[in-house]
């Protein structure tokens, strides 16, 4: 009867941590901010990870592609290594206000938007 009682405590015990420690875990989620003059901030989700590392891994490889891809008629240059700047450069996009695009990993659980009403 003692050992029964000790298994079940220790069945117990177990399903118990190994409940916590996959609750503590979480997701990372890529995020890109675009900020062009006085419009409002625009955040998006590009890639969700299982860890930190692999999205700052992705974050790094986005970073590139954006600094190596502008739109027609317009310039980008990387600005450190979250940042890229984008410019108007020909015609009729001269004087249109720049964007900056900037890319944030963040746990599952920060929604940089804010609060939700």
């Amino acid at each position: 009867m003692m050992r029964l009682r000790r298994v079940s405590l220790l069945l117990a015990l177990s399903l118990l941590t190994s409940a916590a420690k996959a609750h503590g875990e979480c997701a990372w989620v890529l995020w890109e901010q675009t900020t062009t003059g006085p419009a409002p901030v625009v955040w998006k989700i590009l890639r969700v990870s299982a860890d930190m590392t692999s999205c700052e891994a992705i974050k790094a490889r986005t970073v590139e592609v954006a600094a190596a891809s502008p739109p027609t008629g317009y310039a980008r240059e990387r600005r450190g290594d979250s940042t890229v700047m984008e410019t108007p450069r020909v015609g009729l996009l001269i004087g249109a206000p720049s964007t900056a695009l900037q890319y944030v990993c963040l746990p599952d659980t920060v929604d940089p938007r804010g609060v939700k009403r």
